[in-house]
């Protein structure tokens, strides 16, 4: 079994690769290529990975590419989490939006917005090489923002086998769990929203429900120590955990449920069929099965609709160049407060980001 991870030069790799070591065996993982075109860096990431792989015996084999089509030729799974524009794309998205006086985030609002347009070409580009080369092979798409292109990539047709993964939600769950003195592995998470836009409805563990014993109990200051505490847990291994979880269960047909990122199907009343949402899913081999979350609160829903709206006019922005849906796009969203903001900030970023938004057509 060969696994690709396109943006294979992330300081979180060596945490990745950790997780396949461990899981190799049990999931027949033989093969393992990271994919990045800052060359420098692959390098150096790259070393790191092969001291991992040599101190654990060397039951992968490990390879590096800045060839996307070699990375992806055969692969059963494929990991992304590039970043279009690199770190200097991110400082571009967030200090724009805080010239104008607008919450600067690299995921959402603004930011989000135009790291969408720019990463959606090439997002679909990778689809595109995953039809021809490996057309049975699953997307892990961890690329942000992440609810946003699963979207741009469902909507395209090209393939369904994709997924959107993020750590938040799960590592949300971990902290108020370890607060609350809760078995993780006995709870069951009600959740539901977009990717960076979720609320935890309700917690249930032994067919009681817990959410607001743990309100109560995480106003405590020896608990909201012992959640902060968990983060270093979250952070150490969130990325590879999450990922690797959904590939076990696919490849093993675990019947897992897991929070991630696919279209509603029916499962959040209010949002349409192919709308992708962040919600619990059955994970088996058949793919990813929404569960019923039904109907939401009002306020939820309407914030929801609003930011599922201008992810939409996102994806139509990046796949035809229209300088009005990109537009409408930063318009609509909540945190900007007027299509004349939205106007000057769109216009900065298509001049800063020069070559990595030309697509959107003024």
């Amino acid at each position: 079994m060969k696994l690709a991870i396109l943006g294979g030069a992330g300081v979180r790799t060596p945490l990745f690769v950790q997780g396949i070591i461990r899981i190799s065996e049990e999931l027949g993982i033989d093969r393992v290529c990271l994919m990045d075109t800052d060359t420098h860096r692959l390098n150096l990431i790259g070393f790191v990975a092969r001291q991992l792989v040599s101190r654990a015996g060397n039951p992968v084999a490990l390879e590096c590419t800045d060839d996307a089509r070699e990375a992806i030729s055969g692969s059963d799974f494929v990991v992304s989490a590039i970043r279009v524009g690199g770190l200097e794309g991110r400082v571009t998205d967030e200090t724009v939006a805080l010239r104008y006086g607008v919450i600067g985030q690299e995921t959402t609002g603004p930011g989000g917005i135009c790291m969408g347009m720019r990463t959606i070409p090439v997002m679909l580009q990778y689809a595109r090489i995953m039809k021809e080369l490996c057309p049975n092979a699953w997307l892990i798409n961890f690329t942000n923002p992440s609810g946003m292109i699963t979207q741009a990539i469902k909507s395209s047709g090209i393939t369904h086998r994709v997924v959107g993964v993020c750590d938040g939600p799960s590592a949300m769950f971990h902290r108020v769990a370890t607060a609350i003195g809760v078995d993780e592995g006995r709870a069951y998470f009600d959740y539901f929203g977009l990717n960076h836009l979720g609320w935890l409805r309700g917690i249930y563990t032994d067919g009681e429900e817990a959410l607001q014993g743990a309100i109560l109990t995480l106003t405590s200051s020896a608990s909201a120590d012992a959640a902060c505490a968990s983060e270093q847990t979250d952070m150490d291994g969130g990325y590879e955990r999450i990922a690797l979880g959904v590939i076990r269960a696919i490849r093993m047909n675990l019947h897992e449920v897991m929070v991630l990122n696919t279209c509603n199907l029916g499962a959040i009343d209010g949002i349409a069929h192919d709308a992708v949402v962040e919600t619990p899913c059955l994970v088996d081999t058949n793919g990813l099965h929404p569960l019923a979350v039904g109907s939401v609160p009002c306020g939820c829903l309407g914030l929801m609709q609003q930011v599922k709206e201008c992810e939409m006019l996102a994806c139509e922005a990046a796949v035809t160049g229209s300088y009005s849906a990109a537009w409408k796009a930063l318009a609509l969203h909540p945190l900007v407060p007027s299509a004349a903001v939205a106007r000057s900030i769109l216009d900065d970023c298509l001049d800063e980001h020069g070559a990595l938004l030309a697509h959107i057509r003024r």
